[in-house]
């Protein structure tokens, strides 16, 4: 999402590849190039996957990980603080970084995440199935009570005005029927750009994808940075055609597939 860059068969594992230290013209760089401070936050340990090490080559100032909260309302064994701790203590460090220079913050939760930890009780009623997907619907509810609840809390700050929401989802989970092999399901995440007073509402079924997130960004910013990016500006006047993405299920080498409007195109890297 951050460079712009998809999930490609042999690169699984990027950011901790020796590739990963060639130059990436991606968001965090652009924006550290015209001054944006920066700051990522997320619920565990950055040095899983590399996440620091790669993105602080890459233009982020500051990074907030499991271990950063002051009493935090609830702490996952697992992955780390909750969902509503990331997103406090984001609207704390958004009112610090507001002033004379823009910022940049990226939060990455996990809370909707297997094996579903959750704060008890829940503040909201519990959903109860009596099946499998009892603990993921309450982990997709509770994430999106704490997004709402930071979005209430953001709204009353001074910086809300002035600053451009982008929420998305890296994948969703496959429900039946299963018309492909790829389970497409697992790949339909929403994608919504909100800036109130500056965006006008408006729904597009254009075909997009995590990669264009970034040119989307910088042209809506006004900036014209040249950048390698595999996307494109999603807001540009002359996008008419149905979009495109790549896809392919994360920890499979085994096929990867091109969707361009309403058609699906498979391929097994490996086959001639």
């Amino acid at each position: 999402t951050l460079t712009s860059f998809p999930n490609l068969p042999g690169y699984e594992f990027l950011m901790k590849m020796m590739e990963s230290n060639q130059e990436f013209s991606g968001l965090p760089t652009i924006l550290d190039e015209h001054g944006f401070q920066s700051v990522f936050l997320y619920n565990g340990l950055f040095s899983w996957d590399n996440k620091e090490g790669f993105f602080r080559q890459h233009g982020i100032d500051r990074f907030i990980g499991t271990g950063d909260y002051q009493n935090p309302v609830f702490r996952d064994p697992v992955w780390g603080e909750s969902d509503q701790d990331v997103y406090r203590r984001a609207n704390q460090e958004f009112r610090t970084l507001a002033g004379d220079k823009p910022f940049f913050g990226v939060i990455l939760t996990l809370s909707n995440h297997a094996p579903f930890n959750l704060p008890d009780p829940l503040p909201f009623p519990r959903i109860v199935t009596g099946d499998h997907l009892e603990g993921r619907f309450n982990g997709m509810r509770y994430a999106d009570w704490a997004l709402g609840e930071f979005m209430r809390e953001a709204s009353r700050e001074e910086y809300f005005k002035d600053t451009l929401f982008v929420v998305t989802g890296d994948h969703g989970f496959a429900v039946p029927p299963n018309i492909t092999p790829m389970g497409l399901a697992r790949f339909n995440v929403p994608l919504l750009f909100y800036a109130p007073g500056q965006l006008a509402p408006q729904r597009r079924d254009t075909v997009a994808s995590q990669v264009d997130i970034g040119p989307s960004v910088v042209g809506l910013l006004g900036l014209d940075d040249p950048h390698q990016a595999w996307g494109r500006n999603l807001f540009s006047p002359t996008l008419h055609d149905p979009g495109f993405a790549v896809i392919k299920p994360s920890g499979s080498e085994e096929v990867v597939a091109l969707i361009e409007g309403d058609h699906l195109l498979m391929r097994d890297p490996k086959s001639r």
